[in-house]
């Protein structure tokens, strides 16, 4: 029990319990903000925009940029481009990936204006659950090229392949070091929920 006094009269009683008290670094709809993005998965799309927040808010807070936005994207795009780099399949060009985080990130900025309409919940809702399913940035021809990829064996281009639909299907997909008990760079995890 917390006392609040006003020039050392009891003004009244009230309990912490009571009130939900956001944290500095608590974005609305999304959470938390992460320095970097998950090392032992592929990124949802919730961690790429949690990670747009970091940069916009933190680091580069100060930066001057023509398009800030822009420049925080493009940091966002490398980070993503190092974990998609460890699958080995083809993405996307750059500028598309880019399009892709401002496009999330306004899709954010437009529920932002809107809070707290009774029209807008069903919108709200939707978001969050879209940040749970992963930034996908495959090739849209990657199946085509793991396919004839001449210097992949036909065991790296099956797994590669299975690889691609289970993130596709949005199987939770965590990595794994490759040992001569796990042969696999990668393991497909079927039950339970994926992290957020």
């Amino acid at each position: 029990m917390y006392i609040v006094w006003c020039i050392g009269v009891i003004d009244r009683k009230f309990d912490m319990a009571d009130y939900v008290l956001r944290k500095d670094n608590d974005i609305w709809l999304i959470g938390m903000h992460i320095p970097e993005l998950p090392a032992s998965r592929i990124p949802t799309k919730g961690d790429v925009i949690r990670l747009f927040f970091y940069l916009k808010d933190g680091p580069m807070k100060h930066e001057k940029h023509v398009s800030f936005n822009g420049a925080v994207a493009d940091r966002v795009v490398l980070e993503i481009q190092q974990q998609w780099a460890k699958t080995g399949i083809e993405i996307q060009r750059k500028d598309k990936v880019k399009a892709k985080i401002l496009d999330l990130y306004d899709n954010y900025r437009t529920l932002q204006k809107k809070k707290g309409c009774k029209s807008n919940e069903t919108k709200e809702k939707l978001f969050t659950e879209e940040l749970s399913h992963y930034f996908f940035i495959a090739h849209q021809d990657a199946e085509a090229k793991i396919a004839t990829d001449r210097l992949r064996t036909h065991k790296m281009k099956t797994e590669d392949l299975e690889f691609l639909s289970a993130v596709r299907d949005e199987k939770m997909c965590l990595w794994v070091q490759k040992t001569r008990s796990t042969p696999k760079k990668w393991h497909v995890k079927s039950k339970g929920p994926r992290p957020t």
